[in-house]
């Protein structure tokens, strides 16, 4: 590599990590083709980008649609939905859906301690235009203005409506599945 443009790349900033949310939304929609739809429901509330390795890792398994991949891979921290699913396999005679909702991250009903939600999130989230429902949307139980900053980062990296990043930068997880199949 010529010496100028190695100095480029050793002088250009790193970039500012992208929230948990967005990377787990950019990792399963450029990377894999999920919908927009499915990816939010699967990044909803996402910590890492934990539950777009679990989806990517549990998409190579056989049995497994894409809509069990959401279930078992939303919310979780690890690949240990994946490990889990794997581990039992056909010789316990589950079919599926119960091995699905035996090994998922999340489990129902979520019992999510109650906060009050951060001024800096609200201020932030009305700064960028969001309308006053989004707002309280995206920046209930939040701790800081993280939410409205992803969702202002998202507009630019992944074309979704506002309606789309406020539901996939929320720091809660919704009491359902939304398209996923119930069990």
């Amino acid at each position: 590599m010529p010496l100028v443009g190695w100095l480029l790349i050793m002088l250009t900033p790193p970039a500012e990590p992208l929230p948990p949310q967005l990377a787990c939304y950019l990792e399963v929609t450029y990377g894999y083709g999920l919908d927009n739809a499915n990816a939010t429901q699967l990044c909803i509330g996402a910590s890492s980008d934990a539950p777009a390795r679990c989806f990517l890792e549990a998409s190579r398994l056989g049995p497994l649609t894409d809509a069990y991949s959401i279930q078992l891979c939303t919310g979780a921290t690890s690949d240990a939905p994946v490990r889990c699913f794997a581990g039992i396999g056909n010789r316990t005679g589950l079919v599926t859906a119960n091995t699905v909702t035996y090994c998922q991250a999340l489990h129902w009903p979520l019992v999510i301690p109650p906060t009050t939600g951060s001024p800096a999130c609200v201020d932030a989230a009305s700064r960028i235009g969001l309308a006053t429902q989004q707002v309280i949307d995206v920046c209930q139980g939040s701790a800081s203005a993280a939410p409205a900053e992803c969702v202002d980062r998202g507009r630019s990296l992944t074309g979704l409506t506002d309606s789309y990043l406020v539901n996939l930068c929320t720091t809660r997880v919704p009491l359902e599945y939304g398209n996923v199949p119930a069990y």
